[in-house]
């Protein structure tokens, strides 16, 4: 069986965003060779933290983690001299995926829907991210295309509210696209505000959605040649929620509301920590009396079926409480999953680190000597690369690209950098 990574021979040139760098992570994974286009002094999240303790690394963890596979290029792609050396990078590249916004735009960037202008080279695919700060050089408003991307090339454009509509030159967060794709009114206590999902998961969302939309791009292309995506964040957002489907379908808005179900469904605090069970059919309560050692309070047979327990809850509450209290919830879930009751602790993310389960299957790794999650899946055939290349360091391919690949003369990177490009 060909165990070669699907991607393989791919180049994808990268004018890297956070919206789109865990999708051209997902990329590198499967094996394409993603070249990032920074800013000279680098993206803004090499210096995010955390950093590795007792190091002098040069980008912090985030970095590391979503930069993971990828080389690296400096170039100012806000300005029109950007546009020959865009030209030159996207020549033989399969995939370009850029980041532009209203402060920072992209050389040669069109942006409004329409056609792929045939440009020079002969790129596959150009992804790129404009916005109001962060405008890309060679994208013409009046259609969707960059002037420096090939003909048949596919070019993904993503960014916080796609490329027309009233808000497309709106700046957002992760916060605030949460908080408008409907999302996170569902969140929350109901007594209080609604709360943001923590970190930044739903940036990863789009970006595994710009990973297929590539992907898809990618296998068409041979029938129907290039062609634009307009990915908008904001939409990926409220498409992976079914609040929207149920909406559609009823006219009822999905609020906050208290959690569902009835003793003993939900979270109880352990000895050691807390633990959530989901105890809906016979077979669930049974298995969870027996768990919690057949107290006599809880042997009536009516009690099997959750809408006899309901306006008992307080009763049933006052009898399981003590007894998964005095219980260590490492035993409570085994026993519990060997009875056939769901059930799990509810961990930090401290002890996910440290989980038996994560450790067997190498969840966590140490890459040059930063500890960082590995790949999320595993596959028999394997889709990712075993061991891919450290996160790189600002501009550490530059030679490489502008000399040794591109032919450009020795001297002319550093009149670059002198004059501000790379």
């Amino acid at each position: 069986m060909d165990a070669t990574p699907p991607l393989t021979g791919i180049r994808v040139l990268d004018l890297a965003s956070e919206l789109t760098a865990y999708g051209t992570r997902l990329l590198a994974g499967l094996g394409a060779d993603v070249l990032v286009v920074e800013p000279p002094g680098g993206h803004e999240l090499r210096r995010r933290p955390p950093f590795p303790t007792g190091t002098s690394s040069a980008y912090g963890l985030p970095f590391a983690y979503l930069f993971t596979g990828k080389r690296a290029v400096t170039l100012d792609v806000t300005v029109p001299a950007a546009l020959p050396l865009l030209t030159d990078l996207a020549r033989d590249a399969d995939v370009v995926i850029a980041s532009p916004g209203p402060l920072s735009p992209i050389a040669g960037l069109t942006a409004n829907p329409g056609t792929v202008d045939a440009g020079p080279g002969d790129a596959d695919t150009v992804v790129t991210s404009p916005a109001p700060h962060s405008p890309v050089a060679g994208l013409d408003p009046a259609r969707p295309a960059l002037s420096w991307a090939p003909r048949d090339a596919i070019v993904c454009l993503v960014t916080p509210f796609g490329l027309t509509g009233p808000y497309r030159s709106y700046r957002a967060t992760h916060l605030t696209l949460h908080a408008m794709s409907g999302g996170m009114h569902t969140q929350g206590p109901v007594e209080g505000p609604p709360v943001v999902i923590p970190g930044e998961q739903k940036y990863a969302e789009v970006g595994a959605w710009l990973a297929v939309a590539v992907l898809a791009a990618l296998r068409e292309r041979g029938r129907s040649g290039g062609q634009v995506l307009d990915l908008s964040a904001h939409e990926v957002m409220t498409a992976t929620d079914g609040s929207l489907a149920h909406y559609t379908a009823t006219g009822h808005l999905t609020g906050r509301g208290p959690a569902p179900g009835t003793p003993p469904s939900g979270v109880w605090r352990c000895r050691d920590g807390d633990v959530e069970f989901q105890v809906w059919t016979d077979r669930h309560w049974h298995g969870f009396v027996e768990l919690i050692g057949s107290p006599e309070a809880l042997r009536d047979p009516a009690l099997a079926h959750p809408a006899a327990r309901a306006p008992r809850a307080a009763e049933l509450t006052a009898v399981i409480e003590p007894l998964v209290g005095a219980a260590n919830r490492g035993d409570l879930v085994r026993e519990g999953q060997r009875l056939g009751v769901p059930c799990g602790p509810i961990n930090t993310i401290g002890e996910f680190a440290e989980d038996e389960q994560v450790r067997a299957r190498g969840g966590v790794t140490d890459t040059s000597g930063l500890p960082m999650p590995a790949w999320p899946f595993r596959a028999t055939v394997p889709l990712f690369t075993e061991h891919p290349r450290r996160a790189p360091l600002t501009g550490e391919h530059n030679d490489e690209e502008y000399i040794d690949r591109l032919g450009h003369d020795a001297n002319e990177p550093a009149e670059w950098q002198e004059a501000g490009l790379v």
